[in-house]
Order: structure tokens, then sequence, then C-alpha cells
């Protein structure tokens, strides 16, 4: 189907014709008078000759216009599409009103979060609540109690759990949950603990890594429970 504007040219175009058509048929009206220039048909014919001037020089303009409304027009459509014209992807807007630059600027950063989830308290346990390792570790704790207490962060609950989790593994060593991290240091899983408490040398252990950031008490039953 034409657009608008598609329309709008053919009609000029048709219009231009017949104005030319009209022209010849002066000039022709014209060249008979030619001998006698004072007659009225020369007179009419020069007369009609200044006006269909002046409606071609109108309609030239109205194309011009069109034309320059067209290029306007495909210039908007090649911003809407990233192209300015040169092959070359120009800034859009995503759905949520930022720019790919500011969508990079707020893209997660899993190294900050990190970060922030290590000042909430000296140990921290990195878990996922399906996981039966992790249950066993998180009871093995439950039965200490802690000052200030564990943290523990699921990472199949977290938004950004994966991509969490991956950075974890990089920074400590140990990619599986769980990963207690005590001062900054991962002291291992679920194995290392359990080993540690049927020695019953993890209080001691604890004691050691918490340094003076972290006071732990014997253990006994019914302790404090981590904070979720």
């Amino acid at each position: 189907m034409l657009s608008k504007r598609n329309i709008r040219l053919l009609g000029l175009t048709g219009m231009l014709l017949f104005v030319l058509f009209f022209i010849t048929r002066n000039a022709q009206s014209a060249t008979r008078s030619y001998l006698d220039p004072n007659s009225p048909t020369a007179a009419s014919a020069l007369s009609n000759s200044e006006k269909v001037d002046s409606e071609i020089n109108s309609i030239k303009q109205d194309i011009s216009n069109t034309k320059g409304n067209s290029v306007s027009a495909d210039t908007k459509d090649a911003v809407k599409s990233g192209n300015n014209g040169n092959g070359k992807g120009v800034a859009k807007t995503s759905e949520n009103g930022l720019d790919d630059e500011d969508e990079y600027d707020n893209k997660y950063n899993p190294e900050a979060e990190y970060k922030e989830i290590l000042q909430k308290s000296p140990i921290v346990v990195f878990s996922k609540t399906y996981c039966p390792y992790s249950k066993r570790l998180k009871s093995i704790l439950k039965e200490y109690t802690f000052d200030p207490e564990f943290v523990v962060v699921e990472l199949d609950k977290h938004e950004n759990g994966a991509e969490l989790q991956k950075f974890i593994g990089g920074k400590t060593g140990r990619s599986t949950v769980p990963n207690v991290i005590i001062n900054g240091i991962s002291r291992g899983g679920c194995d290392d603990f359990a080993g540690l408490h049927d020695q019953n040398t993890l209080l001691d252990s604890l004691k050691q890594w918490g340094g003076s950031t972290l006071t732990v008490d014997k253990p006994k039953k019914g302790g404090n429970s981590g904070v979720h």
C-alpha cells in the first residue's frame, strides 16, 4: 500500500505533467502570434506563461519540501533502529528508560556484593536450601554460639546466585557449597567442619580463625541459630 508521502509525490508529478502540457499548448499559440506581438493572443500567451512559471516554481518548492520531510523521517527511523546512515550504530534507549551506557553501569557486580556481605559478619556461610551438605553444616554451627552471629546466604534464593557463586569460587578457590568464610578466608565446607566437630577441635579452630573479631562459646545443645 502506498504511503501518504508517495501518494502526494504522484499527485505533484501528475500536476507538473499537466502544467507542462499547458505550457506547450500556449507556446504553440504564442508562436502563431509571433509576427504580431501586440495581438491579444500573444499578450494572453505571455500572461499565461508568467502564471505557469509561478505554478512550476510553487510545485518545485512543494516537491523539495516533501523530499525534505522524507529525509527527515528516514533519519528518525535510522535513529530508532540504531543506525546513523553510515552503517554505524547510535545510542539507543532500553525498555527500562536507561541508555546502553547506564545499563552497563547498573550491571550486577558480584565483587561489590561479596564485599558487602562479608561486612555483615566475620563468619558467612554460602549455602543452598536444598543441599544436604549445607543443611548438615548449618546444624553443626547451630550447636555453637557466635558473637556476632553468623550470616547465611542461600545462593539458590539469590537473584544472581549463579554469578555470585562463580565469583566466590574464583575468589576463594572453592566453587561448591557450603562454603564458610571467616574473616575473608574460606575455611572449607561440610566435611571439613564435621571432621573438626567430631574430633572436638572445631571450637578451638573457630576461635583461632575468628581472632578478635569473633567470640565463640563452647558447644551446647540448643545454641543460637544463624541469621538467615
